[in-house]
């Protein structure tokens, strides 16, 4: 009976220890399916993403390549545009007169700051449309200042004619133009005088003025930075037509489009 009793307790040991070797094998196998699952569930989401990625990036690709050749055949159709063709070739045409009146005009004396004497100064006034006359005396310092600022204006304003007069030589225009200080400017348009800058009053009061003042006070009257008028025409008329080019571009883009749906 002892015997038979410790052979039932060998066999429930050996019993008992195949149970838990075996638990423990199912144990494991059933953690290392769940770690190889989550390895792969991630590995699968990474690969999605990178896929994700490369679409993305593959689409934006595609969008700028699309956007460049849009802009390249627009640029196309600008350059081919009958209407700013017709503009740059009116342009072409404006820029050359005023080369050849440019030319002509420097023939005449204009980009220069010359001396006259009375009677030649009121016979060219009479026949130029923008003078600027200085009035002015050797023994005067400030009429060298005066000098010095004109002289560095007259190249930059061609339409311009910039001369000065001996005041003491000129009795009959001093007298009829009422010039007491010196010295004064007298702008004369087509031979009348329609303004005066005396002495340095406007120009900071100070003989040191910069030449800039003395150009924006000459433009207050009109008769300088007149190339700027044209230039400002130009330009809002080549917006203008751009504008115009690329509305109606999209206009026969979208009926193209859309012109053959039945809503």
């Amino acid at each position: 009976m002892a015997s038979a009793n410790g052979t039932w307790s060998q066999v429930k040991d050996v019993l008992r220890d195949v149970a838990v070797d075996k638990a423990l094998e199912e144990a494991q196998t059933s953690y290392l399916y769940q770690q190889l699952y989550e390895e792969q569930k991630g590995l699968r989401v990474e690969i999605q993403d990178a896929g994700a990625k490369h679409v993305s990036a593959t689409e934006k690709e595609k969008a700028k390549d699309s956007d460049n050749d849009s802009l390249d055949e627009f640029e196309k159709e600008i350059e081919n545009d009958p209407e700013l063709r017709k503009i740059q070739e009116e342009r072409r045409e404006q820029l050359k007169e005023q080369f050849r009146q440019k030319q002509e005009k420097l023939s005449k004396g204009f980009g220069h700051y010359d001396q006259m004497d009375e009677k030649d100064m009121l016979k060219m006034a009479a026949d130029t449309q923008y003078v600027v006359v200085h009035f002015s005396s050797n023994e005067f310092k400030n009429c060298s200042v005066m000098d010095h600022h004109l002289a560095l204006l007259a190249p930059k304003n061609t339409d311009v004619r910039f001369v000065k007069c001996d005041a003491k030589k000129s009795p009959f225009v001093t007298q009829r133009w009422k010039i007491r200080t010196l010295p004064t400017l007298c702008v004369v348009v087509h031979g009348f005088l329609v303004d005066k800058v005396i002495g340095f009053t406007e120009l900071g009061n100070r003989d040191d003025f910069p030449t800039i003042a003395l150009e924006r006070r000459l433009a207050k009257t009109g008769i300088c930075f007149l190339n700027i008028f044209y230039t400002l025409i130009f330009f809002w008329n080549l917006t203008f037509s751009l504008r115009t080019s690329f509305i109606k571009k999209k206009q026969q883009t979208f009926f193209l489009t859309f012109g053959k749906c039945n809503f």
